[in-house]
Order: C-alpha cells, then structure tokens, then sequence
C-alpha cells in the first residue's frame, strides 16, 4: 500500500502541478512540505523515500533541479498559518500537506498556490472542494474515506461471522482532529458507526489506540488525555515503544495492544 500510494499521489498530483520532462534548462523547482510533526519511524522513512523517489522518476531530484522546503507546526494547528504564509513568501511551485487545517493555511496565504494533498479525509466535507468529480480550484492529490467505508466493513464482517456479539473498533480520534475534522463531525460520524453496528443487532466497543513513537498525535501533546474524558467508563493507555510499535501504525496491529483488549473485555459484566 505504501508504495501504491506514494506512485498515485506522485503522478496525480505532482505531474499536475510540475512540468513532465523535459523541464526548462537550468530551472530549479521549489516544492514546499507542511506536515504536523517530523517522521521519526522507519515506516515514515520508506513513505519519504517513495516519495522522493517517484519525483525522481518524474525527472526532479534533490541536488539537480529540486529543492524540497520541509516545515513541521511541531504538533501545533496554530503555527500552520505562519508556516504556510514562509512557504508563500519562498514562492514554492507547489506545496504538499498532510491535513486539512494545513491545506486552509495555504489557500488563505495564497489563493493560487498549488496544493497536493496527501491523503486527508473527505475534501468535501472538509470543504476544501466543491465535488470529488469537479474539485476546481487549488488542490488535488489523495483523499482518505476510510472512516465512510466502516460501516460497510461492519456489514462484511457480519456476513463473514454471523454469530458476532460484539466488534471492537480500534481508532484514533484525536488523528480526526488533527487532520483538519471538527470535534462536532468526529462525533457525527463515530455515533455513525455505532448506529450502523446496532442495525445488524451487534456491540460496539470503540478503542482509542495510541503509541509513545506516534507522530501524528505524540504524547507530549495531552489531546487523547483530554478526549478520554468525554468516553464514559473510557481508560486511556499508551503503549510503550518497542521494536514492534510502529509510529501512528501501531493502532492497526492488534498484536501489539490485543492484551490491553483482552484484559477490558473480561471487566464487562
């Protein structure tokens, strides 16, 4: 998926934005990077990798005829806006973001700037495009409906196992957040899930799942400590790193915090 991934993202939004070959003689191209926090994981390093590499295959490489301009808001929504407007001022060709408060800090620094997205949730909902068919202005790239798809997922796996009582659904809430979702649609669309759990007659049993080494909601940051309060009867544990963890991944391998479920689980009545 990682490599799939960076190839779309490359060519749908990258070739989009950036001349194919060849480019004008002696032109170095600027491509800004806005991104939450630094990648410190080594699936982090192979999702950049893929991405410097695909743009090497579009022709552009660091050192020949590209610059890259990394800037991090250090896991902080509000440094997005001077962030976005440096980037701007740099006059960048284009400019990657991985949310969409990120994306809005660049369409109010420039409204002519080309942005690529790299896979945010829904850009309509978000507000970001006017349609999936017909986006128009600025932005294009990739788009993460991961969070609709989950109560269809919920009917497969009814099918799959009729006999289910209870499904546990391990997500990142405060990942909604920070990529750009208000708390209100959050909400919206998790009671979705739980809605469409109770239809077919099974359990919802919601786990917010997080790891020391993630850098999409670091720890340092007490955004899950806060929204745990708000879960009645909700416990908030943070996995330690180890050689399993893997970053923001670490939520989806349930070898790694399948004990902490198993533990909850024997505590329901």
């Amino acid at each position: 998926m990682i490599e799939r991934r960076t190839l779309l993202f490359g060519s749908a939004g990258l070739a989009a934005a950036l001349p194919a070959r060849p480019q004008a003689p002696g032109r170095t191209y600027r491509i800004g990077y806005l991104g939450f926090t630094a990648s410190n994981t080594a699936d982090d390093l192979r999702d950049w990798n893929g991405f410097v590499e695909r743009l090497r295959d579009l022709g552009f490489s660091e050192g020949r005829n590209l610059v890259i301009e990394q800037r991090f808001a250090e896991g902080r929504n509000e440094r997005y806006t001077d962030l976005a407007v440096e980037l701007v001022r740099m006059k960048v060709d284009l400019v990657v973001v991985t949310s969409g408060t990120s994306a809005r800090a660049v369409m109010a620094a420039s409204r002519s700037l080309q942005i690529v997205t790299l896979s945010i949730p829904d850009p309509v909902r978000a507000g970001l495009v006017a349609t999936m068919a017909r986006p128009g202005g600025q932005l294009t790239g990739m788009s993460n409906l991961a969070e609709e798809l989950t109560p269809k997922r919920i009917e497969l796996l009814k099918l799959v196992v009729p006999s289910a009582r209870l499904i546990a659904f391990a997500r990142c809430r405060s990942c909604s957040l920070t990529a750009g979702e208000s708390p209100e649609a959050v909400a919206a669309m998790y009671l979705e899930h739980e809605r469409a759990a109770r239809a077919l007659g099974v359990g919802w049993l919601p786990l917010d799942v997080d790891s020391a080494d993630d850098f999409v909601n670091p720890p340092e940051l007490p955004m899950m400590q806060e929204l745990i309060k708000q879960v009645k009867k909700g416990r908030f544990i943070l996995l330690p790193i180890t050689d399993e963890t893997r970053g923001h991944g670490t939520h989806s391998l349930p070898a790694i915090w399948g004990g902490e479920l198993v533990k909850f689980l024997k505590e329901i009545p």
